[in-house]
Parts: structure tokens; C-alpha cells; sequence
């Protein structure tokens, strides 16, 4: 009989530290397709490695638009 260790853990420390690196991830991506060019290989891979990452993110922390810009508000609104 195979003994199987404990299941590793991840909690906040791991989950911000993931967040961060797919955050990199993400913005090197997009660059990485817009220098290949809409509608190539390249462009639609690094298109599907962005929506997996906006993904993770959305199960992570339960903001679908973790990852987007949002506009800044200013005092009066």
C-alpha cells in the first residue's frame, strides 16, 4: 500500500504571491501578442494564456476584473 503525503497548502501568503507573478505573466503576454500580431498563432495563444490567467484570478478572489485597469476617482465622487 502507497501512503500519500499530506496535500500541500496555499494560503494568503502563496495566493499574493501567485497573484503578483500572473499579473507579470499577464501584462507579458499581451505584449507578447500585440508585437506578433492581431490574428496570428502567437497572438490568439497569448489571447487564451490571458483569459486562463483573468480566470485563476476570478476563482482567487472573487473580482472578475482583478487584473483591469479601473479609473481613478477623484474626492468629489
Amino acid at each position: 500500500m502507497v501512503r500519500r503525503g499530506r496535500r500541500p497548502s496555499f494560503g494568503p501568503s502563496e495566493t499574493a504571491r501567485l497573484l503578483a507573478a500572473m499579473r507579470t505573466a499577464r501584462y507579458d503576454a499581451g505584449i507578447c501578442g500585440a508585437a506578433a500580431g492581431y490574428g496570428s498563432a502567437r497572438h490568439r495563444k497569448s489571447d487564451a494564456l490571458q483569459k486562463a490567467i483573468d480566470a485563476l484570478a476570478e476563482e482567487l478572489t472573487g473580482d472578475p476584473e482583478f487584473y483591469w485597469d479601473k479609473p481613478v476617482r477623484g474626492r468629489n465622487a
